[in-house]
């Protein structure tokens, strides 16, 4: 009962600051939409789309992923918008831990850029699978279904639990299966690099930056978007100490306002629960920000 009780104060939370919930009304059909979310999800438990950036629908799913999207619009607003205003045509976006392809749809759609994004669970690859056709963006998204990692080889992850399928601790006990695993190193060897590297890997992201460091050594990404809620910890990472070894390769950690369109440095002594974003050119990141031109989100342009 008590987890109920914080998911729903963490939902409401979410709405009240949610940057187009402008005042009661857009609040209160953030609440209306939470409410028909509980609904939806149980009447149609195989998903249902909903529309998504610029003119897209997006297939989503109760206990797999979407439910933030359905609520607000972007789950994770000023890094999705961050996401569409950095990148540029023909530039090439890495989705690791792609889900049902979210951050895909929106690189594709809204900066036409080309995509691979990495999902290796089988229900969440079909959900990615099924939102690429869904938009007809087959000829610029390559969906792999592999874990990423610091090497190839193989890799064993847990099954069954949606959104939060992470890679099986030591001693862990539950449902899990086995399945390849890559390098972004390996991968993009011989291949058009990425511009923009997203991770969101449920704690694994310090073993996905190791297999990329001739990629960040030769500072090829311009950015790079990390998750950072702490989960590192539970395979004995320091988050902290990869973000600092990321910062002596030339990035610069920051933090994206879609409103305004401001990328600021974070402080040293800054809190980092969330997401991420490292620069390795601050200048050339400002400006790109500042020309991209709009993405459409229902009647909002952003």
């Amino acid at each position: 009962m008590r987890a109920i009780f914080r998911d729903l104060a963490g939902v409401n939370r979410l709405i009240r600051d949610y940057p187009l919930n402008r005042g009661v009304l857009g609040r209160g059909r953030a609440y209306v939409r939470f409410l028909a979310w509980q609904v939806l999800g149980r009447l149609k438990p195989e998903g249902f789309d909903m529309g998504f950036v610029n003119g897209t629908r997006l297939r989503v799913k109760r206990r797999l992923g979407g439910r933030l999207h359905y609520v607000l619009g972007l789950a994770e607003f000023d890094d999705m918008a961050f996401v569409a205003h950095l990148l540029r045509r023909d530039e090439v976006f890495v989705d690791v831990g792609a889900n049902i392809g979210a951050y895909t749809v929106m690189a594709a759609a809204a900066a036409g850029t080309r995509c691979v994004a990495f999902e290796p669970s089988d229900k969440a690859y079909r959900y990615l699978r099924h939102n690429i056709t869904l938009n007809r963006l087959e000829p610029q998204v390559d969906a792999e279904q592999l874990a990423v990692g610091a090497a190839p080889g193989k890799l064993t992850l847990t099954a069954g639990m949606g959104e939060v399928n992470h890679v099986l601790r030591a001693g862990e006990s539950a449902e899990s299966f086995q399945t390849d695993m890559t390098s972004l190193d390996s991968f993009f060897a011989g291949r058009a690099p990425p511009a923009l590297i997203k991770v969101d890997v449920e704690g694994f992201e310090t073993e996905v930056i190791h297999g990329a460091g001739g990629l960040l050594k030769d500072r090829v990404p311009l950015a790079l978007l990390l998750e950072a809620a702490g989960l590192g910890r539970q395979y004995g990472y320091d988050e902290a100490a990869l973000h600092a070894e990321i910062e002596r390769q030339g990035y610069l950690a920051c933090a994206y306002t879609a409103a305004g369109r401001r990328l600021e440095p974070l402080r040293s002594d800054a809190s980092r629960t969330s997401n991420v974003i490292f620069v390795r050119d601050l200048a050339e990141a400002r400006a790109r920000l500042a020309e991209a031109p709009p993405f459409r989100l229902g009647r909002h342009r952003i």
